[in-house]
């Protein structure tokens, strides 16, 4: 085997390991037996890591399979007494167990999610282990020392209590398609002790599926996070359409103060503006970027005159030209100010793009921008820097 080679001739350096189904040959990874070839292979290196010698040079391991059973045996593997002893993996800082699926989940079935398993005190026997990934599966309450968790999961309360304090500090979550219990099966907030977070420093967030999959509407729906209290973030991403109220409730009300970076994505027009209010009390925001907000960003900016008085970067990806008026509109209004910050704007090359292809755009609006000098205007006023269009 390939791998048992470069690990004999890679000495005693530390090593990262990434089996991933997806970057197998695509002629591999067709039909179910070569995808389970595919896995069987993945086990065989797993396998290399019994080999105390081997296991204490491991750094990183990211496993993405599509079969569940391996995850389970890899599960009983680790644990004292199997074939891969935890207490062996000194330098493992960074894990990745994600088994494989189908994007999008209805949010009532639960019956793909690995169940919670007794042995997942054994990330308490990774000394190292600081980042942590998972997909479908749910820890129990263990006390480690992570201070960075990925993972795709449905949160309702009792979820979010036995996770949060299983990682007492954590610094920096991030929940890629999040997934909200219907409100009927979750207790009043009234009823229940909040959450406390105080160590948390970035969250980011994707609810787009909640759109894009069949599922209750989202008010019906209650969010997680109008349980926690969190007091000291620092970095705030969000990705689909949200009402700031609705997601976080009084959540971050200690975080006003203290959230310097903000990121939002695929914003709804209608839910942002009832969130408007909420963004512009940041008061210590010194980066904001406005991604893929085609239609919108005009009533982000509307009467933001004293909105992020310390905010020193603005990125805006749009190809709407209202946007880039109102977001010109607000820069000419800081830059006016005796004290400003501001000092950077970066926009999207989509715009350029859209309107020289295009004819759509009102000439009203492009008349507007000639006489605003355009570009040329911004590059005297501040540096202004190009970014492809991207993703959360």
């Amino acid at each position: 085997m390939w791998t048992t080679k470069w690990l004999k001739l890679s000495g005693t350096m530390l090593v990262s390991v990434i089996l991933d189904v997806n970057l197998a040959p695509n002629e591999i990874k067709r039909g179910p037996w070569r995808r389970y070839r595919t896995n069987e292979k993945i086990a065989k290196v797993l396998k290399l890591f019994a080999d105390v010698k081997i296991s204490r040079r491991l750094r990183r391991l990211d496993i993405r399979s599509v079969s569940i059973a391996a995850f389970r045996d890899l599960m009983g593997s680790l644990c004292q007494g199997g074939q891969l002893n935890a207490a062996n993996f000194p330098h493992l800082n960074r894990l990745a167990l994600c088994p494989l699926e189908n994007q999008c989940i209805r949010v009532e079935d639960s019956s793909s999610m690995i169940p919670p398993d007794p042995r997942w005190d054994i990330l308490q026997r990774f000394p190292s282990l600081r980042k942590l990934t998972l997909s479908r599966m749910f820890p129990l309450k263990i006390d480690s020392p992570l201070t960075s968790l990925t993972i795709v999961v449905r949160l309702g309360y009792e979820d979010a209590k036995m996770l949060f304090s299983s990682f007492p500090h954590l610094a920096h979550l991030v929940l890629p398609n999040l997934q909200f219990y219907p409100r009927e099966s979750q207790p009043n907030i009234q009823d229940v002790p909040p959450i406390f977070m105080p160590s948390l420093r970035s969250l980011a967030l994707d609810i787009q599926h909640m759109s894009r999959c069949i599922v209750p509407n989202i008010e019906d729906m209650v969010s997680p996070f109008v349980y926690m209290n969190i007091p000291s973030l620092q970095s705030l991403e969000v990705s689909g359409g949200f009402d700031f109220d609705h997601l976080f409730g009084s959540c971050l009300s200690d975080s006003l103060t203290t959230i310097k970076k903000m990121r939002l994505e695929q914003a709804e027009e209608v839910k942002l503006k009832k969130s408007v209010k909420y963004l512009q009390a940041l008061h210590s925001l010194e980066e904001l970027e406005l991604i893929g907000v085609d239609v919108n960003a005009a009533a982000f900016f509307e009467n933001s005159q004293d909105a992020w008085p310390k905010l020193q970067s603005l990125t805006l990806d749009t190809y709407d030209t209202r946007s880039l008026l109102c977001t010109i509109d607000f820069i000419e209004t800081r830059k006016s100010q005796p004290v400003s910050e501001l000092k950077t704007f970066i926009l999207s090359p989509r715009w350029t793009l859209k309107n020289i292809s295009e004819a759509s755009t009102s000439q009203e609006s492009q008349k507007r921008f000639r006489e605003k000098g355009g570009k040329e205007w911004l590059k005297v006023n501040l540096e202004v820097q190009g970014i492809p269009a991207h993703g959360l």
